[in-house]
């Protein structure tokens, strides 16, 4: 009896969070998830998503330039979390668009801090 109130519990989790339409869309429940770098991706993969994002729109990049509220920490882990958040938002969610060859997660812990403010 506990597994099955186990399985129903996971199986109405899962169907408020992942959208029956295709299933590649989470329903962000009071806006409370963001696409960050993973703490082990490397250098190498995380410039060439940082890289591809720019070029794909200039604006998810914006606040990493120099002068800007997300450019402290200066460092790639950061700037790459921003603009893949960015760039993620934009896409409503879409889990395709969080994962940059695998550099990428989505997390329920808000990565902002002192300026620079995650939307």
């Amino acid at each position: 009896m506990a597994r099955v109130n186990i399985i129903l519990i996971i199986s109405m989790f899962f169907y408020l969070m992942v959208s029956s339409v295709g299933g590649t869309k989470i329903h962000v429940i009071n806006d409370k998830l963001w696409c960050v770098a993973k703490d082990n991706a490397s250098d190498d993969v995380l410039q060439k998503g940082l890289d591809w994002v720019c070029s794909q729109d200039a604006s998810d990049c914006r606040t990493i330039q120099d002068g800007q509220s997300c450019y402290i920490p200066n460092t790639l882990k950061n700037h790459a979390s921003v603009a893949f958040h960015n760039h993620w938002k934009k896409h409503k969610g879409n889990v395709l668009t969080c994962d940059f060859n695998s550099a990428a997660k989505i997390t329920n812990t808000d990565p902002s801090s002192g300026s620079c403010q995650y939307i």
